[in-house]
C-alpha cells in the first residue's frame, strides 16, 4: 500500500511560502485592539452569554443560557456592534 505524506524538509506550498497576513484585531505586539474588547464585552451582555473558550482564534466559543455552545468569529461581533452603535447614535 503507497502512502501519501509529505516529504522530509517538504511543505504543503512547494517552494514559496506565503506571507503571513496581520491580524485586524490584533496589535503588532499580539494585544487584542479596544474595539473588539468593547464589542465581545458588549456582545456577551446583550444576548446573555457565557464566554466558552478563544482558543480557535478568531471564533469565540460561548455557551447559551439553555446551556447551548455557539462559536461566533470576531469580525461578525464587531460587525454587530458597529451596527448597533451606528444606531444608537443616529437616535
Amino acid at each position: 500500500m503507497k502512502q501519501l505524506g509529505l516529504l522530509e524538509g517538504s511543505n504543503i506550498f512547494g517552494d514559496e511560502v506565503p506571507e503571513k497576513q496581520p491580524d485586524p484585531y490584533r496589535t503588532a505586539d499580539g494585544e487584542i485592539r479596544a474595539l473588539p474588547s468593547k464589542a465581545i464585552l458588549w456582545y456577551v451582555k446583550e444576548h446573555g452569554l457565557t464566554l466558552w473558550a478563544t482558543g480557535a482564534w478568531p471564533t469565540i466559543y460561548f455557551v447559551t443560557e439553555d446551556d447551548q455552545q455557539q462559536g461566533v468569529t470576531i469580525g461578525e461581533i464587531v460587525e454587530d456592534y458597529q451596527a448597533r452603535d451606528h444606531k444608537n447614535n443616529r437616535a
